[in-house]
C-alpha cells in the first residue's frame, strides 16, 4: 500500500462500548502528562554541539524551528480530536454501517441523493483558528502523528472482520471553494492511503455534485473513516467576497458529509472566518473549538523565549535582561514563529563574526536588515481561553467600545523618532545595558579610533 504503513488491529481492554471494534482499535488517550512528553521536544541539540565548529553550528540553528513548546491549547485539542474520534465510531455498529452502505447504494442507484437517510449518530466537530505563525499547524501535525492512518481489523474475538479503518483524512480548503474540488481532494488521500484509483478522470467527468456526494459518503462509510480534517478553511472567505453562493455551497457541503456519514469535521485556519461561523447559526455547535491569540508580553512568552535561547548554539548564555526581551516581543509582535526565525538570524550572524552571544545590538542590526516586519494580527477576544466573544445579536457587526469622553490628544503631536535618532539610541541602550559608543560604532553611524601608543 504505497507508503503508508497499515497497523493491525489491537483492542483496548476495559474500553467502552466493548462491542465497537472501531473505538477499541484506537490508541489508548494520553493523560495530560503524558502529552506535554509526547509532543514536546525540549532538546533539540545533539549532544557534545559545543565541541563543533562555528560552521557546523550554524547549520544546527536551524533546528529551533522544530522546537514545539506544548500549549494549554495543543492539549484542548488532543481532547477534541479523541472525542471526535470516539463519538464517529460510536454508532459505527457493523450491523449499522451495512445498513447505512444499503441505503447509500440505493440512492446512487436511483441517481437521487435526497433519499439518502442521515446517520443516526452524528459525530463531534470543532474548530481550530489561530494567528499565522502561533503553531496551530504543528499542533495538529503533531498531535494526528499519535494516531494510525490506517488500522487493519482481520479478526474481532476470533470472529472474522477484514474491515479496513481510516481514522482520519487531512485535505486542503480549496481556493475556489467548490465542494468537487474538496471531493476530488478527499478520492486522492484515499487513494494514497489504499492504492486505488478513485480519483479517474473519466469516471469524474460524468459525475453530478449529489452522485459525487453520495460516492464520498459510500467510500467514508466502507472504510470507517473517523473525521475529516480542512486546514486553510479561511480560504471559504477568499477571492470574491462576494460570491455568497461558492461559501454556502462548500458549507452546505461539509455540513451534508457529516450527516450522511456521521464524520466529524475539524475546521484549521485563522481568526478570520471566525465571524462567518458566528453568524450561521446551524454551524455554532459545529466549530465551537481552542482558539490561539497572539502571545501578549506575559510569562508565557517568557517562559517560551528562554526555551528557544536555551537551545541556541551558543557557547555563551544570552543576557536576557527585561530590555532584550522587551526588544524582541517588538520586533516579532509576539509570533513564535517570527521570533524563532529572529533568533535563527541572530546566532548565525553572531557565529559568522566569531562571536558566541547574541545581545540587543546583533538583534537590533539583523532585525534591521532582514526587515522584520510581523503581521499586525487583529487582537483575539478570548473567553475561558477557547472561544471569541460574538456579535450581541446575529447580523449585528461588532460593535466598538464607546469612550466616554474625547480619545483626541491635545497639545503638540508627539514626535516620532528615527530608530536612528541619538535619544532613541541611549533609550536603548540604558534598557539594554550596552554602551553608547558600541551602539553607534555597530549601527555604523560612528568611528572610534583607538589611540595611538
Amino acid at each position: 500500500m504505497n507508503e503508508i504503513e497499515k497497523y493491525k488491529a489491537v483492542y483496548q481492554e476495559g474500553s467502552t462500548p466493548k462491542d465497537n471494534p472501531f473505538i477499541q482499535a484506537l490508541p489508548k488517550q494520553l493523560t495530560g502528562k503524558e502529552l506535554i512528553a509526547y509532543l514536546g521536544q525540549e532538546q533539540i541539540l545533539p549532544e557534545q554541539w559545543n565541541e563543533l565548529s562555528p560552521t557546523k553550528r550554524m547549520e544546527l540553528v536551524e533546528k529551533l524551528h522544530f522546537l514545539y513548546i506544548p500549549m494549554d491549547y495543543s492539549i484542548s485539542t488532543y481532547n477534541l480530536i479523541y472525542r471526535s474520534l470516539r463519538t464517529a465510531y460510536e454508532g459505527k455498529k457493523m450491523a449499522d454501517v451495512n445498513q447505512q452502505m444499503e441505503a447509500i447504494g440505493i440512492a446512487i442507484q436511483k441517481k437521487d441523493f435526497t433519499i439518502m437517510p442521515d446517520c443516526e449518530h452524528q459525530a463531534d466537530s470543532f474548530s481550530l483558528l489561530g494567528a499565522p505563525g502561533m503553531g496551530k499547524t504543528e499542533t495538529i501535525n503533531r498531535v494526528l502523528r499519535n494516531i494510525p492512518k490506517v488500522i487493519v481489523h482481520e479478526s474481532y474475538f476470533d470472529k472474522k472482520l477484514n474491515q479496513i479503518q481510516i481514522p482520519y483524512i487531512r485535505i486542503q480548503c480549496p481556493s475556489n471553494k467548490s465542494p468537487k474540488a474538496a471531493c476530488i481532494q478527499i478520492l486522492h488521500e484515499l487513494d494514497s492511503i489504499l492504492g486505488t484509483d478513485y480519483t479517474d478522470g473519466k469516471r469524474l467527468r460524468s459525475v453530478n455534485m449529489d452522485m459525487m456526494i453520495c460516492k464520498i459518503s459510500q467510500l467514508c462509510m466502507r472504510f470507517h473513516v473517523g473525521i475529516i480534517v480542512i486546514d486553510e478553511i479561511q480560504n471559504i472567505l477568499r477571492i470574491n467576497e462576494n460570491a455568497v453562493a461558492s461559501k454556502e455551497s462548500f458549507i452546505s457541503f461539509m455540513v451534508e458529509l457529516s450527516n450522511k456519514t456521521g464524520v466529524g469535521i475539524v475546521s484549521v485556519g485563522t481568526p478570520e472566518v471566525e465571524r462567518f461561523f458566528i453568524l450561521r447559526k446551524h454551524l455554532e455547535r459545529r466549530t465551537r473549538g481552542p482558539r490561539i491569540a497572539v502571545s501578549m508580553y506575559d510569562n508565557t512568552y517568557q517562559n517560551v523565549l528562554s526555551k528557544m535561547l536555551a537551545q541556541l548554539p551558543l557557547k555563551e548564555q544570552v543576557a536576557l535582561n527585561e530590555g532584550t526581551r522587551e526588544l524582541i516581543y517588538k520586533i516579532t509582535g509576539g509570533v513564535f514563529s517570527q521570533v524563532a526565525s529572529l533568533l535563527i538570524s541572530s546566532t548565525e550572524y553572531a557565529l559568522s563574526y566569531g562571536l558566541e552571544s547574541i545581545d540587543s545590538e546583533i538583534i537590533n542590526c539583523v532585525a534591521k536588515m532582514e526587515s522584520f516586519s510581523p503581521a499586525k494580527s487583529k487582537a483575539l477576544e478570548v473567553v475561558d481561553g477557547l472561544n471569541f466573544n460574538p456579535p450581541t445579536e446575529v447580523g449585528d457587526a461588532p460593535r466598538k467600545n464607546r469612550a466616554i469622553h474625547s480619545t483626541k490628544r491635545r497639545g503638540r503631536p508627539s514626535i516620532v523618532r528615527d530608530a536612528h535618532d541619538l535619544l532613541v539610541i541611549y533609550d536603548n541602550c540604558k534598557k539594554a545595558g550596552t554602551s553608547v559608543p558600541r551602539m553607534l560604532e555597530f549601527k555604523e553611524i560612528a568611528i572610534f579610533l583607538k589611540p595611538r601608543d
